[in-house]
């Protein structure tokens, strides 16, 4: 139940009791406010323009809740493999990747100045191109 028996038909349809006249006065000469009884209304013609359905209003206790429904999203487009040009560190990352088999990432990424997410990177490559 609403407010002062308010229903859900009729906060839909624009209506509105003020519960606290005080404070929303406060609010309108704070201009927080913009007119008495209109967010409702103006959610509701957004989501109709937006070509969303009408928002999913519940009501429990003195609390409105609406859930407005996002649009779909577009499926997600299928990136081709990205393809990795021959790096000149490849071939001495190899050597040492052979040299210190159970180093860790770290290792090979401060003897080659880079951060460990790269060396990650490099390695995954090699291991996808069948080169580790």
């Amino acid at each position: 139940m609403l407010y002062d028996n308010l229903t859900v038909e009729e906060m839909l349809s624009g209506y509105s009791r003020l519960r606290n006249p005080l404070l929303a006065d406060v609010f309108r000469k704070m201009n927080i406010v913009e007119q008495w009884g209109t967010g409702i209304q103006r959610v509701l013609q957004a989501c109709a323009s937006a070509g969303l359905a009408s928002p999913e209003v519940t009501v429990s206790g003195n609390t409105v809740r609406m859930m407005i429904a996002r649009p779909s999203l577009p499926a997600k487009r299928e990136r081709p493999p990205r393809k990795r040009r021959p790096h000149k560190r490849d071939e001495a990352l190899l050597a040492f990747l052979k040299a210190h088999p159970g180093a860790p990432l770290r290792e090979a990424a401060d003897a080659f100045f880079v951060n460990v997410s790269t060396i990650s990177r490099f390695v995954q490559d090699m291991r996808n191109e069948g080169r580790l």
